[in-house]
């Protein structure tokens, strides 16, 4: 991170907080660093203990009421988990190392959102926020609700976001049999997840996927919370205990519409649009590739008509 500025050209009077994700047991920190003319002149180690800067923190625990929410409007007004980095949070006053002799002197300054408030005086100097970005987001998994990220950085190159993470499916996952006993998981690329995501590397997580865009499904919301074998083997009769609500589970109670219905609905469909105008090559494309075009025949098809300008 120290050489990340090295060839980055600052305005004078600027300064840029850039933020970097460090996994951790159950958070993903933010170590925030300062820069003033390319040079680093202060870094404010991310955690959530007292002193630290733990609002920026992801939790566990809240990535995963985030994904089970069935209002993320209502939830991001109660939570902090989903809001964008602001300038106007980083304002006043603050303990920077001299970015002039570039040396270890500690000097006060003040920071502004205004660029017209930049003084350079050596004794309270006032710098302008340029920037406040996070260095490549971690990705939360919708499906799951794992944060992770590439343990490779060149897999992914460099992204700078306002937000402190980013939605992203895990990469494919193959489960298959280990050669002593039970289960492993495979993927073409490394990842990195919380220490102590046990869900992140769960091969049963993997067997049997959710069928929604987002986490659903009672057993697996049960494994993404850590409950206990009981909880999980008693609830493939019950219900989901009370304090668990599945706002998804109705679509995996709708009927699955037959294939021959989808194709009989798009030919119905085709015969009516014929009557208007021929079709393009891609709309021909479509329906061929749907199958819908193999229920009209040729001569309807090819008919010479005159449509309706």
């Amino acid at each position: 991170m120290l050489g990340l500025y090295a060839n980055t050209k600052q305005q004078e009077g600027h300064i840029d907080i850039i933020f970097q994700p460090r996994f951790a047991n159950q958070y993903v920190h933010f170590d925030i660093h300062y820069f003033v003319n390319s040079f680093l002149v202060m870094t404010h180690r991310g955690g959530s203990g007292w002193g630290q800067n733990g609002y920026y923190s992801l939790d566990r625990k809240e990535a995963i009421d985030y994904i089970l929410s069935d209002d993320k409007k209502q939830f991001r007004k109660l939570s902090n988990f989903d809001k964008p980095l602001k300038k106007e949070s980083f304002s006043g006053s603050i303990l920077i190392s001299d970015p002039v002799p570039r040396s270890d002197k500690i000097i006060h300054a003040r920071l502004t959102c205004n660029e017209s408030e930049i003084n350079l005086d050596k004794e309270w100097p006032c710098f302008f926020i340029n920037k406040v970005s996070v260095l490549n987001p971690p990705f939360l998994c919708p499906k799951t609700g794992i944060i992770w990220d590439y343990r490779d950085q060149s897999d992914r190159g460099r992204v700078y976001s306002d937000k402190r993470w980013l939605f992203k499916q895990l990469p494919k996952t193959r489960v298959i049999p280990r050669e002593t006993c039970g289960l492993k998981i495979k993927r073409k690329v490394k990842i990195t997840t919380l220490r102590e995501e046990n869900g992140g590397y769960d091969p049963e997580l993997f067997i049997s996927p959710t069928k929604t865009s987002f986490l659903s499904g009672k057993e697996t919301i049960l494994k993404r919370l850590g409950r206990s074998h009981f909880d999980i083997f008693r609830s493939r009769w019950q219900s989901i205990p009370n304090d668990i609500t599945d706002s998804r589970d109705f679509l995996l109670k709708q009927p699955k519409t037959p294939k021959f219905a989808v194709i009989k609905c798009a030919a119905r469909y085709l015969r009516k649009r014929l009557r208007i105008s021929p079709l393009r090559p891609s709309e021909k494309k479509f329906f061929q590739m749907l199958g819908a075009l193999a229920h009209i025949n040729n001569e309807t098809l090819n008919r010479k008509k005159v449509y309706a300008a």
